[in-house]
């Protein structure tokens, strides 16, 4: 048993020594291991459904040639956060840290609750109905980065929306509005930060 310890225990600096030997003709080899980053994401996107511009924030998790993004919907309309937003992001390119202008695909998701009036010329609270919508769009986009944890990000895309606030209908009883369904763009531009 004494005898085993001591042979692990020489093993071990011996081993030890081999790696603090220097080659100064070798090169380091990139860590494989790609370290996941988090950043903050404000991006400006006008959507085909009906509905006026609007601000997204989002929180990111990047993790090498994949980022998930969570966050919420501002209205600038309604001058509030009236939905929430998925965003997932696959590069196009190798060496996403090495490049400058990053091409990717993406997934977009957005649900969004509105309060929209009956008839626009009352303000009584009881001719307001909830108005639900649901996005789904796929499409590319180009990330540019402007230092190591700053990037301009803008993107394109088709999708379908559930529910349209072109041709609102209110549902008898409840006073929810439901609409029609259809297919439409989107259009992004925005801003982040790598943290």
């Amino acid at each position: 048993m004494k005898q085993s310890l001591l042979l692990a225990l020489f093993s071990l600096f011996v081993l030890e020594g081999f790696g603090q030997i220097e080659d100064t003709n070798f090169e380091p080899i990139e860590d494989t291991l790609i370290r996941t980053r988090y950043g903050i994401e404000v991006n400006h996107f006008f959507t085909g459904s009906g509905f006026s511009m609007g601000t997204e924030i989002l929180v990111s998790v990047i993790d090498g040639s994949r980022n998930l993004n969570v966050g919420f919907f501002y209205c600038n309309e309604a001058r509030r956060i009236s939905g929430i937003i998925a965003h997932h992001e696959v590069s196009l390119v190798r060496n996403r840290e090495r490049s400058r202008f990053k091409p990717y695909a993406f997934y977009n998701g957005i649900y969004r609750i509105s309060k929209v009036t009956r008839t626009p010329d009352t303000n009584n609270a009881k001719d307001f109905g909830i108005y639900k919508t649901f996005e789904h769009h796929l499409g590319f986009g180009l990330r540019t980065t402007l230092t190591r944890n700053m990037y301009l990000s803008s993107a394109l895309g088709y999708g379908v929306y559930f529910g349209s606030v072109k041709k609102p209908v209110t549902l008898p009883g409840t006073g929810e509005m439901a609409g029609s369904n259809g297919f439409s763009p989107i259009a992004k531009i925005g801003f982040g930060v790598v943290l």
